[in-house]
């Protein structure tokens, strides 16, 4: 990190990595292609399971021991509940798998969503996270993602089934909050400011990008107004 004073005009990072560069600025810099993404409603549950889809690329550190336990609780206390195990299959069979199921399980130890959650929630699909708190939310207030640690995965996963959370409402946050974040005109905005505020640049060149910025922004708010309260950050009160 000493190598790069001088050499940048800002240190970014987010989510985990927040914890690990001095003298950052919190910016979510991963963006979606959400056109590429058609949200759809969730599965009918009449006759069937509650479908849980859960991929994760490193099960140790994505707390999949927990998830599992937590299904096989329910389970066993007789809700029909299917958890889907995702692994080694190309991106579209996950989004395919992704539409069939009623929610999505991302990780539950390292505190922060991953790229996953975002084509999940860019379908529409709620997610359920661990989030170690506000600032692994661009905006917590209407971040819709279901927080949940390992000590009280089961009991929000239960409200989740016994429809004590409105995971329709959840999926359609959802869907609001990728357009309004992390679209590319939504990440093109996030970098127009960082430019402005922390590159020097020639006043003409400045303004130039801020009035950029503003029409990009302007083109985003459409969005806001379907954005709920958060989901986030409040499991502990379910």
């Amino acid at each position: 990190m000493q190598r790069l004073e001088g050499r940048v005009t800002q240190k970014i990072a987010m989510g985990d990595m927040l914890a690990y560069v001095p003298d950052h600025r919190n910016m979510h810099y991963w963006p979606i292609d959400a056109e590429k993404f058609q949200e759809k409603p969730l599965p009918s549950l009449k006759g069937q399971p509650f479908r849980i889809a859960h991929a994760p690329n490193h099960p140790h550190f994505k707390g999949t021991r927990f998830l599992q336990a937590a299904v096989a609780k329910l389970q066993e206390e007789g809700h029909d509940v299917e958890l889907i195990m995702i692994q080694g299959v190309p991106n579209e069979r996950v989004i395919e798998l992704f539409e069939s199921c009623h929610i999505i399980a991302d990780q539950f130890v390292a505190g922060f969503h991953g790229y996953t959650a975002l084509e999940a929630m860019a379908l529409g699909r709620p997610v359920l996270c661990f989030l170690r708190g506000p600032d692994m939310a661009i905006d917590p207030e209407t971040c819709p993602i279901i927080n949940a640690t390992p000590d009280t995965l089961y009991s929000v996963l239960k409200s989740c089934v016994t429809s004590q959370i409105d995971l329709e409402l959840v999926g359609i946050s959802s869907r609001a909050y990728v357009e309004r974040y992390y679209t590319l005109p939504a990440i093109a905005a996030q970098l127009g400011h960082l430019y402005c505020e922390t590159a020097s640049f020639p006043e003409h060149l400045r303004s130039k990008i801020s009035d950029r910025v503003s029409e990009l922004e302007i083109s985003l708010e459409r969005s806001e107004f379907l954005l709920s309260p958060s989901q986030a950050f409040k499991s502990d009160r379910v």
